[in-house]
C-alpha cells in the first residue's frame, strides 16, 4: 500500500533529527562548549581562542584572567610576559627576588652555604641556615660541643699547653697529652725531665 506523500515527508523528517540527535550525543564532553565565562574542562581544557582562569575555573579570552591561567595538567602559568607584582620574570619564569635562593634580588644570582648549612635567600639577601647540631659563627656552621676552636661558644679556642693535643670535649676544653708526656695536675709533663712532679 503506497504511503501517502506527506506521511512519507514526515518520516523522512524524524529519520532526520535521530540521527542528528545521535551525533550530538557523541560530540559531549567536559570542555566548554561554547564562549568566554562556562566551566573549564578537568585538566583546565578550553575551546581554541579562550584560556582557563585558575582563580574562577572559567573559560576567558587570553590576558583576561585575574590570578594567572591553567596551563597542561592544570599547572598555574602567567600568561607570557607578565607576572605577579611581588614577582620578576627571568630566565626560569616568574619568581621571588625576595626569597628565591636561585635568583636572590636579581635573576640568577645564586646563594651559596658552607659545610654543614643549606642556603637560602632573605628579604633579597643571601645567608644560610645551619643544620640541626651546628650553630652559625661567622660564616661557618660549627658543633660547638668538639670544636677546638669554637668549644661551647663561638670564637671560645681551646689553649695547647707544651707536649699537649687540645681537646673540646662535650663543650669544654681539655687536653690529650702527647707521646711521653703525662696529664700531671692539667697539664701534660714529661716525668724524666721534672723528677719532681708526680712522682717521677
Amino acid at each position: 500500500m503506497a504511503l501517502v506523500p506527506w506521511l512519507r515527508s514526515w518520516l523522512r523528517l524524524g529519520a532526520s533529527l535521530a540521527a542528528a540527535a545521535a551525533l550530538l550525543a557523541s560530540c559531549k564532553s567536559d570542555l566548554s562548549e561554547s564562549v568566554e565565562g562556562l566551566d573549564c574542562g578537568s585538566q583546565g581544557e578550553c575551546l581554541p581562542g579562550y584560556e582557563c582562569d585558575s582563580a574562577s575555573n572559567t573559560c576567558v579570552l587570553p590576558g583576561a584572567g585575574t590570578a594567572g591561567t591553567a596551563g597542561a595538567g592544570g599547572s598555574i602559568t602567567n600568561p607570557p610576559g607578565e607576572c605577579r607584582a611581588d614577582e620578576a620574570l627571568c630566565p626560569d619564569g616568574c619568581v621571588s627576588l625576595a626569597d628565591d635562593e636561585k635568583n636572590c634580588r636579581a635573576c640568577g644570582t645564586i646563594c651559596s652555604a658552607p659545610q654543614h648549612a643549606t642556603p637560602v635567600c632573605v628579604e633579597g639577601r643571601c645567608t644560610f641556615a645551619c643544620q640541626d647540631g651546628f650553630l652559625p659563627c661567622g660564616t661557618s656552621c660549627v658543633d660547638t660541643t668538639s670544636d677546638i676552636q669554637n668549644c661551647g661558644a663561638c670564637g671560645h679556642a681551646c689553649p695547647a699547653p707544651l707536649g699537649s693535643t687540645p681537646v673540646c670535649d662535650e663543650g669544654s676544653c681539655a687536653v690529650a697529652c702527647d707521646l711521653g708526656y703525662t696529664l700531671c695536675e692539667g697539664s701534660c709533663v714529661n716525668v724524666e725531665n721534672d723528677p719532681t712532679r708526680c712522682g717521677g
